[in-house]
């Protein structure tokens, strides 16, 4: 079930100061400090050994843009499992004291996202469905792990139902247990919006006898139990969900080079098909401005320099 969330946004937010989208200044700002964190995190990377790449949007920008897509604030990156575990591993050693790991089944936190997010300490990212949630509201970069899938076509169809399920229930969980004003106005715009609202709490208020914190362990547990390195993998996390994100591993590796926003970056090896099973034949071609996605904040605040 899909809405216009910007257009939902823009209505519920009409008349009042909680919500605003960014400006260009304030978007540019934001672009220059995930650009140094990102080089942070490539820096430390190399000195444990550990590949990433870059993935979604920010792929696009890089082949697209050679950086950002210019309406774009945000950076995703991507590691196959094993990487991910040694990486997690160094974390607190390298990063510790300048960013904040939220991440499932990671030391004693509950995580807000299925995925992994490094936040920068010292700063503030808060949009409308943080509002209330006692998580980290830095800002941030999204981390997605690429995983080993079965070779049986009818394991693959279970993993991705119960994947699939996991990641529904548990971010239903988030509806119920910090409910916000502003996003239950949003949904209660259409009537198709206001019955997807309550059916969300409603699974979410069922399921929460099980804390939220054990759904994402048992998730992660769950996409990262196939260990042996397969032909075919998948990113359970993205946006796509277990089969859209599915791809052979040769799309992936060895990994390709990329300049963003003059920094030479690792992109998939296949950039082309990945893009293209993302985004499209067309995924070159600047969309029209009502569907370039624009993110709207509740509060920013960046880090002293």
């Amino acid at each position: 079930m899909e809405f216009n969330s910007k257009k939902m946004l823009h209505s519920v937010s009409m008349g009042t100061d909680t919500l605003r989208v960014l400006s260009d200044g304030e978007r540019n700002r934001l672009q220059k400090v995930l650009v140094d964190m990102l080089v942070d995190i490539q820096h430390i990377c190399d000195s444990v050994g550990v590949e990433f790449a870059l993935c979604g949007g920010s792929c696009l920008g890089t082949v697209r843009h050679k950086g950002f897509i210019p309406w774009d604030d945000d950076v995703d990156i991507v590691m196959f499992r094993k990487e991910w575990d040694l990486f997690k591993s160094h974390f607190d050693k390298f990063f510790g004291d300048k960013y904040v790991l939220e991440s499932p089944n990671y030391g004693n936190r509950d995580s807000k996202y299925p995925w992994s997010k490094i936040y920068m300490k010292g700063t503030e990212y808060v949009d409308v469905f943080d509002i209330n949630y006692p998580f980290e509201h830095g800002i941030s970069i999204d981390v997605f792990v690429i995983e080993n899938v079965a070779k049986s076509s009818i394991v693959r169809m279970f993993d991705s139902i119960c994947a699939t399920l996991f990641k529904f229930v548990a971010t239903s969980m988030l509806f119920y247990k910090y409910p916000n004003e502003l996003v239950r106005k949003m949904f209660s715009l259409t009537i198709k919006s206001k019955f997807y609202y309550v059916f969300r709490r409603g699974l979410g208020c069922i399921f929460s006898v099980i804390p939220h914190k054990e759904w994402l362990r048992w998730y992660d547990i769950f996409i990262s139990r196939h260990t042996k390195e397969s032909y075919m993998v998948t990113i359970p996390t993205g946006t796509n969900l277990y089969f859209g994100e599915m791809l052979p591993r040769d799309v992936w590796l060895p990994y390709s080079k990329g300049q963003f926003c003059g920094y030479e970056v690792n992109l998939p090896h296949r950039a082309d098909m990945y893009l293209r099973n993302m985004y499209g034949d067309d995924y070159m071609k600047i969309p029209p401005k009502e569907k370039q996605e624009t993110h709207s904040v509740v509060k920013l605040t960046f880090p002293e320099e």
